[in-house]
Parts: structure tokens; sequence; C-alpha cells
């Protein structure tokens, strides 16, 4: 009887039930703690890696615009993050997050009708309140710009090898733009200025099906095309892996602002956002669970989440459990009124610090 029992404890299904419980641990356990702030990335050491993961997670491609689905999607990010490649395909139901090859290696954004430019960009008054602690000179950072200026040829299947132009078709002209700055000395990546080709497929009326019904770039994401100008501004051939921070700069948009107050207040209470370092709130997956998967699960926090999850086998197992948040051009007063609250969030510049760590 005792074999028995010490084979069962030792079983590889007891040890997935155990890592499985501990992912759903994450989802609802929730404590109160001070905020603390650091420049130390806080790691949830109780969070442990399946090693036979079978748990899929359905809304891991899905959007989140509402409090509770961010936290949602937030959390599914954090339990896939310690997994490998293969693990991660598993509990996305078999389905690859790996980014496909030609959003790995950039050689059909051209013929798609992007344009690529570089121009200085001057983040002293907004990133650069973060990046003075790491003491870099945030005046003068080349930034990266992606703009859609025609239809382009667009190839029926992408992972054609060599790419299939005899049948390309004539593009949809988005107007898609991507700006981000690239620090590669310190790992620091800030997203400037992006209008994804989802966001300005809505604002040209397209029909819910467009990614199906009209022919449109296959470069559509944030974290699809600043990984390519992630690659870029290291010239190809630097170190990749090194990702210490991504910053969300002043961002404009009406649902993660709002998410994001209410997150605030969720873990604080009635307080203030400062526009200084030290004035900034603190978010950490170990100490607000809930809070900070809502921020992580955003409209501009799951683009991080996504940038490390379809990334994994060149950035290695990377995870964010910090965001750091702090406003540009004045402090904001955080109440339970979270629409008047995001409206003045994004009138002053809101700006989220993702610390980025390895597994």
């Amino acid at each position: 009887m005792a074999k028995i029992r010490y084979s069962l404890a030792n079983s590889p299904s007891t040890w997935f039930l155990i890592s499985l419980l501990l992912c759903v641990l994450l989802f609802y356990t929730q404590q109160t703690f001070s905020p603390k702030f650091s420049l130390e990335p806080n790691v949830l050491a109780t969070r442990k890696s399946p090693t036979q993961p079978t748990a899929t997670f359905a809304s891991l491609r899905k959007r989140a615009s509402d409090y509770p689905s961010a936290v949602a999607l937030g959390n599914e990010m954090l339990c896939v993050f310690p997994l490998n490649v293969a693990e991660a395909q598993i509990a996305n139901g078999g389905n690859s997050l790996e980014a496909a090859a030609y959003l790995q290696t950039d050689t059909l954004s051209t013929a798609e009708g992007w344009t690529h430019s570089t121009k200085s960009g001057d983040f002293s008054s907004s990133a650069g309140i973060f990046l003075a602690q790491l003491g870099v000179d945030s005046s003068a950072v080349e930034e990266r710009v992606w703009t859609q200026t025609t239809g382009g040829f667009i190839v029926p299947d992408p992972n054609d090898e060599p790419p299939n132009f005899g049948e390309a078709a004539t593009g949809i002209l988005t107007s898609a733009s991507f700006e981000n700055a690239f620090i590669p000395s310190v790992g620091v990546i800030i997203a400037d200025n992006n209008l994804s080709v989802p966001s300005r497929m809505a604002a040209l009326g397209a029909p819910a099906d467009w990614r199906t019904s009209l022919v449109v770039t296959h470069f559509q994401q944030f974290s699809d095309v600043v990984w390519l100008q992630w690659v870029a501004s290291n010239g190809g051939t630097g170190d990749l892996t090194n990702v210490n921070y991504i910053i969300r700069n002043f961002i404009i948009n009406d649902e993660t602002l709002e998410i994001v107050c209410e997150a605030i207040y969720n873990a604080y209470g009635a307080t203030t956002v400062g526009n200084s370092w030290y004035g900034r709130i603190t978010l950490t997956a170990e100490k607000n669970p809930d809070e900070f998967a809502a921020v992580l699960g955003s409209p501009n926090g799951s683009g991080v989440g996504y940038f490390l999850l379809t990334h994994k086998q060149a950035l290695g197992i990377k995870e964010t459990t910090q965001v750091d948040i702090y406003m540009s051009d004045g402090e904001i007063d955080i109440t339970s009124d979270f629409e008047t609250s995001a409206i003045s969030a994004g009138a002053n510049g809101l700006e989220l610090v993702f610390t980025i760590v390895e597994y």
C-alpha cells in the first residue's frame, strides 16, 4: 500500500493537477498590500509551469473591452507566460501561439504597401520620466515608423516560400501606422503612436468579417509589427532577448484608460496618480492579482502580453508581473467615477511601464 501511495504522489497527472490548481488560485485569490515603489520586478513565486498542460484558454485571442474580460484575459496570459512553445500550443487548444515566419523576419511588408522610416523622438516629458531612472537621455530617441501608404499586393498565403506574387491581389489601403522607439542598450521598447489595422478598418466602417471577405495586409497588430521593428533596431543580429521594459506611452484608448482607473481604485481606493516617478502607482501580479491582470488584459496591455507570447522561440520564456503607472502632464485623482477619472487620465498622458523578466 505504501508503494501505491508513493507512485500516485509522483505521477505526472498528479503534478499536472497541482499545477492547474495553482493557476485557478491565481485567478481567484485576492490580497491587499500597501504599494511598493521599486525598479526591482516582483515575480509571482507561487506560480509554476505545468509540465503536461491540457487546459485550454478559449479567449486568448479575444479583445477585452471591459474590466471583467480584461481580468480574465490577463490571468490567462499569466498562466501561459511560463510555458514553452509546445506547452503554449497545447494550452491554446492545439493552435500555435508562435507568430508565423513572415511575421518573424520581414520579407513582405514593402510589397503590401508599407513604407519604413525613422525619426527622432523627444520623450523627456513622458516615457523619459521613467528612463531617467535608468540614466538614459530620452530627448533624442530613434523611432521606427511603419505607415501603409498603398493597398499593396497581397499574396493569398503569406506562408508560401517563395511568395506567390502571381496570384497577388490589390489590397485595401488602411492607412494604419506604427510608431515605436527602441533603446536596445537597456532593453527598452516605447510604444508611442500605433493605429492598428483592426482599428483603422473599424474607422472605415468595414464589415465584421473583413479579415476573410476583404483583401487586407497581413501586418495588422502592434505585437507583430513592433517585433519586426525591434529586430531592425538591433540590426537583425543583436541580442533579441534583451527586452527589459515595454512602455505604453501617452495612452488615449478609452477602454484601456477606464480599465486602468478601475484597477487602481480597486487596489488602493480613492488616490492620486502623480506626474513623477515617485508619485507613481505600482501593481503586481503577486500583491494585486486581479488589478494587475486587468491592466495586462486591457487593449494596450494585451499588446505587451501578445508580444511575449508569440515570440517565445526568439525571446525565450519571458513574463511581466509588474506595471508602474504615472502621468506625463499632471497628477490626477482616481475616484469611483471611472469614466471621469479616465477622461482626466487621457488628457494628462497616462504612462504604463511593464517590467519584463525571464521566467
